[in-house]
């Protein structure tokens, strides 16, 4: 009884960790239909539940417009991680699934896909990246290496003569200005 009231415990956690995740965990049969899918569904995929369930996942719109995604439940790899778009009315969404093959668990026997929504970490990255091409622009390196000016006005360190001139080109050179 003690061992029963314990697993109960165990499998209402799970279910309330599961139901309450952000991504969203569809279960797909070896026949290729939607088993099992989590109350987040709508959200990150666009079909409710009770749709999903039952269909066959090349059916489902989300699904069908993601033939990578398609290429990696008809074959799957050990950890395999598939980034898509998917349209979301007037926008689109990018959308990443890891897609987990159970089909030799015989608790399990189905292919398992978390899929959460990194629209805003690709949107960042794209603007890291953009601005990472401006600043090359706007800040290009020196084809020469840097030149340190040490005390004295003198490059290098050497000590005497060197006036003026040449410190102001090694300052130059130190911005990424040609000599």
């Amino acid at each position: 009884q003690h061992e029963g009231l314990t697993r109960a415990t165990q499998d209402a956690r799970f279910r309330s960790l599961v139901q309450h995740s952000s991504e969203a965990l569809v279960v797909v049969d070896r026949a290729g239909t939607v088993s099992y899918a989590s109350p987040s569904t709508p959200g990150v995929l666009g079909i409710e539940v009770q749709d999903a369930v039952g269909a066959k996942v090349a059916e489902i719109p989300a699904f069908a417009q993601a033939p990578d995604l398609l290429a990696a439940l008809a074959s799957p790899t050990r950890g395999a991680i598939v980034r898509w778009t998917v349209a979301a009315g007037a926008s689109r969404r990018s959308l990443e699934t890891v897609v987990t093959d159970l089909r030799r668990d015989p608790l399990v026997a189905s292919l398992v896909l978390n899929t959460r929504d990194v629209s805003v970490r690709t949107r960042l990255e794209s603007q890291l990246l953009q601005k990472q091409k401006l600043d090359a622009l706007v800040y290009p390196t020196s084809p020469q290496p840097a030149r340190t000016i040490e005390a004295g006005g003198t490059p290098g360190g050497a000590s005497g003569g060197g006036g003026g001139g040449e410190s102001a080109t090694n300052i130059a050179n130190q911005t990424g200005f040609p000599d």
